[in-house]
């Protein structure tokens, strides 16, 4: 059975867990979003492209 208790402890170690991913997420992607342009920079350019074929 499911205590309030134990359903804390559920919680807690999942948000732990998500911040954790979370956090090896951006910080894996730090240095390559540095490299890269924006994706406000690419959709930019893309609907500048359309409007130049049209």
């Amino acid at each position: 059975s499911m205590t309030p208790e134990k359903l804390q402890i559920l919680k807690d170690m999942f948000l732990n867990s998500f911040q954790d991913i979370k956090s090896t997420f951006y910080s894996d992607n730090d240095d390559e979003n540095s490299k890269k342009e924006d994706s406000s920079d690419i959709t930019d350019e893309l609907l500048k492209e359309d409007e130049d074929e049209k």
